[in-house]
């Protein structure tokens, strides 16, 4: 028995293209929604979407491995560097568009204010953005950054880095001893 797919609606008609051109055109709306709606509810525990994230013990490489995996520079240094979520949201572009990065604070951090910034600025914006949000020390907090690039030839990825697990509270962070 031969089964036919269900008609399209009136005035509907898809687009004899290839398949990279209907992803782009009929996906990426789709996309956009997800990120708005990851956005929204960054701290709530009941809705998920699909995302690649790394969590692990401080100082074993999750950073590394998402700058393998999307080619970014992110922060790097001693000690805990990775001190509030980092969702790098990797977007591909269209021929001809330029590519470009933008990064936002978590609503409260920042009131939510997206600021363009060059590729290149990327690991200097996160380390900025960071201490705004957590202080200059060690201190951990739950207001994610969030990261859009834009770059030709690259698919549309949610990468998310999160601060490292810590036996001891570490000196110069809540719960931790300071030297006198």
């Amino acid at each position: 028995k031969i089964i036919h797919p269900p008609s399209l609606p009136k005035g509907f008609d898809l687009p004899t293209t290839d398949f990279e051109d209907l992803r782009k055109e009929y996906v990426r709306p789709l996309i956009e929604l997800n990120d708005r709606v990851n956005f929204l509810t960054a701290t709530e525990t009941k809705i998920n979407s699909t995302r690649i994230v790394v969590a692990g013990d401080q100082s074993h490489g999750k950073t590394s491995l998402l700058e393998a995996l999307s080619g970014v520079d992110l922060p790097r240094g001693e000690g805990i560097v990775t001190r509030v979520p980092l969702i790098l949201q990797l977007r591909g572009v269209k021929e001809g568009e330029k590519e470009s990065a933008t990064i936002m604070a978590s609503p409260g951090a920042n009131n939510g204010i997206e600021e363009a910034i060059g590729i290149s600025q990327i690991s200097d914006k996160i380390k900025e953005t960071t201490d705004r949000i957590a202080g200059t020390g060690k201190d951990v907090q739950n207001k994610p950054i969030t990261v859009k690039i834009f770059r030709k030839n690259q698919d549309d990825l949610i990468l998310v880095d999160l601060p490292g697990i810590t036996r001891v509270a570490l000196e110069d962070q809540a719960g931790g001893t300071t030297k006198s």
